[in-house]
Order: C-alpha cells, then structure tokens, then sequence
C-alpha cells in the first residue's frame, strides 16, 4: 500500500488539507472554510483531513486518481488512508501573527536537559528579539541529562535538579507553562517524558508542558 503524508495549512480564513504520496504527488485536498477560531482549531483541522480522506477514497473509486503502489483492485478505505500515513505536516500562521503582534502571549520556562553541555555561550532564548522576550520569558534551567548524536547518555535525568529548577521558576517569574528540551531527544525522548512528569508533580497546580520531541 502506498504511504501518505498529511499536510495542513491552519489559515486566518479558514484550514487546508491535502494528502500527498510520499514521493510528493498530490491526491487529494481539501478546506475547511468556516472562519479559524481560537476555540475551533482542532475541529477544523478534523474536518479539513476528513474531507480531503474521503475525496481521495472517491477519488480512488472511480479511478480517477492513480496511487503508486497499489494493485487497482482493492478498494481504498479511509481506515487505509489513516493506517498509511506516515507524517502530518502542520502550518499555523497564528502562531506567526502573535509573534508580530505580540497579543494573548504566556510565559514560558524552559527545562534544557544537556548535561556538561550548552551550559553557557547559547541558553534558551538567545536569539529571541527582545520585546518578544520580555512578554514570554519565564527563565530557564540547564540540568544534567541529554544524549549524543549515538544514542549515548551525556548523563542520567537528575530529579532534584528538575524540581528545584521548577520550583524556582514558579516563584521567580510565575511561570505556569514549562518545556522540557533535551539534547538528541528526537532519538530518544525517554528522559524528555520522565523529566515532564517530575514538572507536572513539582508545582502545585496543572502545569502546561510540551516536550520538545512531539514538535520536531
């Protein structure tokens, strides 16, 4: 069976879906055209990838799209479509917009997981413009943990570290929203979901927390 990337464009009008074969061609796409709203994000991105599915399993049907790979024969279902897609590709320019406009903005604490590295010349933020920063800035904390490009541990997630580091960040900024990065986490992200946890149990309310391994 053929394999599917899903890519979807979240726009200020409306959600874009298309459904590509892995060698790039595009079969299918779709919109979702009501208004994108704040609170209606997840419900028309669903939309959008269940109409682009369903023109596609039409599509196939009355062969008017040709898939590599497959034998003509078999129907296509949008079980299929979903059990063979490989990726989703996700685009956002809200997230650009509030960047620009520097409106409805949270603070941020980053829980850098490196080790013996990147402890001192590049701490999370750096590069961020300064106005920019000044609204998210909700510090940060180098702690031992991370990998190397092979796998091997840079060292052991340290949890006194993490919740001292969390602590201190909740009462030096208020910070209420943590992510926790660790060096090659795309990898292994193990260290990434035990030190996420710790997070969420060293405050005493429900932390937001967003692994970094989840976006790239």
């Amino acid at each position: 069976m053929a394999k599917f990337v899903i890519g979807i464009h979240i726009g200020n009008n409306g959600t874009t879906c298309a459904v590509i074969l892995k060698e790039g061609k595009v079969v299918a796409e779709a919109k979702h055209h009501d208004p994108t709203m704040r609170d209606g994000l997840f419900g028309g991105v669903r939309n959008a990838i269940e109409n682009a599915v369903d023109d596609l399993v039409a599509a196939k049907s009355t062969q008017s799209v040709t898939i590599s790979g497959d034998d003509g024969c078999s129907p296509l279902t949008r079980k299929d479509v979903i059990a063979d897609t490989i990726r989703i590709n996700i685009s956002l320019c809200l997230f650009v917009n509030a960047l620009q406009q520097q409106k409805d903005l949270c603070t941020v604490g980053v829980i850098r997981l490196c080790g013996c590295t990147s402890q001192a010349d590049l701490p999370p933020f750096v590069d961020f413009p300064y106005q920019v920063k000044q609204k998210i800035y909700g510090g940060y904390g180098l702690v031992d943990g991370g990998f190397e490009c092979t796998k091997v541990e840079i060292s052991a997630v340290n949890k006194d570290q993490i919740t001292q580091k969390v602590e201190e960040l909740w009462k030096d900024f208020g910070t209420r929203n943590f992510v926790v990065c660790g060096v090659y986490s795309p990898l292994d992200h193990s260290q990434e979901c035990m030190a996420s946890s710790l997070v969420k149990k060293a405050v005493p309310f429900e932390a937001s927390v967003t692994e970094s391994y989840h976006v790239s």
